[in-house]
């Protein structure tokens, strides 16, 4: 293994030199299908030693990209909305307000989206939903559900109010 890292890293710096830190881009152009190189392993030492300037494109966090997978599946009029009400809990909106941290925007997504997928077959924006549709919603869900549904839905149709 040591070989095969060593070999990767004599061909990327034969390539870029060894005078600044190197582009994660570049490191990642290196042939997969070479054998005997090994990208990822050199992107795991280089970085370790602060030799790895980042890539930007790459740089999404985990729970962003889940919470734009799942508002995706919804009709674009209330996924838009979603994506609006993300950007406000992040700090983004009218009021400046510290972000919510994109793991918290999951769960409060992952706590209203059974609710929003029934929602959705019968609604095209989430202004038609009325309190008795939101007490319905939570009326069905056993106590600490409902509160965390409750709580997520609060906080959705404060942020787009």
């Amino acid at each position: 293994m040591r070989r095969l890292a060593a070999r990767s890293l004599r061909i990327l710096l034969a390539r870029l030199g060894a005078d600044a830190p190197i582009h994660e881009a570049d490191i990642r152009s290196l042939p997969a299908d070479r054998s005997g190189t090994s990208a990822r392993r050199i992107l795991q030492f280089l970085t370790r030693r602060g030799l790895v300037i980042p890539d930007p494109t790459r740089q999404v966090d985990i729970h962003q990209r889940a919470i734009e997978e799942r508002i995706q599946t919804f009709p674009e009029d209330i996924a838009d909305e979603l994506r609006r009400w993300v950007m406000v809990l992040r700090g983004e909106g009218r009021r400046e307000h510290p972000a919510m941290p994109f793991e918290t925007i999951r769960k409060y997504l992952g706590y209203i989206h059974p609710v929003l997928t029934d929602w959705a077959a019968r609604i095209t924006s989430l202004r038609e939903i009325t309190k008795d549709d939101v007490q319905d919603a939570v009326a069905q869900r056993p106590d600490p559900t409902g509160r965390d549904l409750l709580s997520a839905l609060r906080s959705l149709f404060q942020a787009l109010k």
